[in-house]
């Protein structure tokens, strides 16, 4: 079968027509988990012993597979075997040619389940060993890659997680809790239920009880940061800034995060006056699904500057960042004076 998206492996699961191989892999690594574990319920359920299940995690012989797959299952119709960033290229050559061969001729009482979170695949730039395993699931079974969802599609999985403890939320604050925690699916289930539960008496989850219960990300208060520069709101700049330094965020973080902020607005603006569209920019820049907002949201603010300004704040930020890594001045120092050169720039 050839690669398939989300949807489609979802029903195939649910209408348990099962693939002896699966590949599945992905930015969106919850995602990947989530579906995992779908599959081993679906095979083998809750209760089942070591003769279901066998799970493999990074390197393992060829005759341990050999053992694993062609050894029969004993309260379920089916085993499961697991394997967890295999690294095939590192493999040696007989060791993976007789892997191969294993993986090639599964019995019908036995499922594969390769899946790759902490080693990164490319397609297009698979090595040999790799590119021929993943030709094999795509032959004999299914290849998935689960990746980033957009802002829009993150909202929606939220509202739908909500209206299933028959709970409401907006699409708006439902964007603005993902926002806050960076659009990671785990997190966002986690801050979900706590407000799940803190709403079961209003049934409905409004923006004051975000704010209230959703900590916000070092990250998130950075771009609070920028903000607040960009609007020329010293006070609370300065506020930010204290915050920040007192929850121990390194200062070089801060640089950083603030220079990315920057450089999407530099991007906007350039955009703007040679009339491309946001989307066309994180194409062209390579922006992640759940990351596509920021551009958008520089658009919006990229309007009304001229790019001498976001130019001379680069350069600051530039100053500050080499400061941090080469001298031994004071960060707080270093820090306060790069904030009070953003606020002295003129738009």
């Amino acid at each position: 079968m050839p690669f398939i998206d989300e949807k489609r492996l979802s029903a195939n699961i649910k209408n348990d027509k099962l693939s002896p191989l699966y590949f599945l892999f992905g930015e969106e690594i919850f995602l990947t988990e989530t579906y995992v574990q779908r599959i081993i319920k679906k095979i083998i359920g809750s209760d089942y012993t070591d003769f279901d299940f066998c799970a493999f995690n990074g390197s393992f012989s060829s005759e341990e597979l050999e053992e694993s797959v062609e050894g029969m299952p004993l309260s379920c119709d089916k085993k499961l075997v697991l394997i967890t960033d295999y690294d095939a290229d590192k493999d040696s050559t007989d060791e993976f040619n007789k892997k191969l061969v294993i993986l090639s001729d599964i019995p019908d009482f036995c499922v594969v389940v390769l899946v790759f979170k902490d080693i990164s695949i490319e397609v297009k730039k698979l090595k040999s060993k790799m590119k021929k395993i993943f030709s094999l699931a795509e032959k004999n079974g299914e290849v998935c890659e689960f990746k980033h969802m957009t802002p829009s599609k993150v909202a929606d999985l939220v509202v739908k997680r909500f209206a299933k403890r028959k709970i409401e939320i907006s699409k708006e604050n439902a964007l603005f809790l993902s926002q806050l925690c960076k659009f990671d699916l785990s997190q966002i289930g986690t801050e979900a239920d706590k407000l799940a539960a803190f709403s079961l008496k209003s049934g409905v989850v409004d923006k004051k009880a975000i704010e209230q219960l959703v900590p916000k990300q070092p990250e998130e208060k950075v771009f609070a940061l920028a903000d607040s520069i960009f609007s020329g709101n010293s006070r609370r700049s300065y506020e930010i800034l204290d915050d920040l330094l007192w929850q121990r965020i390194e200062p070089i973080v801060i640089v950083s995060v603030l220079s990315g902020a920057y450089i999407d607005y530099y991007r906007a603006n350039l955009a703007i006056v040679g009339g491309v569209n946001p989307k066309q920019v994180a194409i062209d820049f390579s922006y992640p699904k759940n990351k596509e907002f920021l551009i958008v949201k520089a658009y919006n603010k990229a309007r009304s500057i001229n790019q001498e300004y976001i130019k001379n704040s680069i350069r600051t930020l530039f100053i500050a960042d080499n400061k941090l890594k080469t001298t031994a001045i004071d960060s707080r120092i270093v820090l306060e004076e790069m904030l009070a050169r953003l606020l002295a720039v003129k738009k």
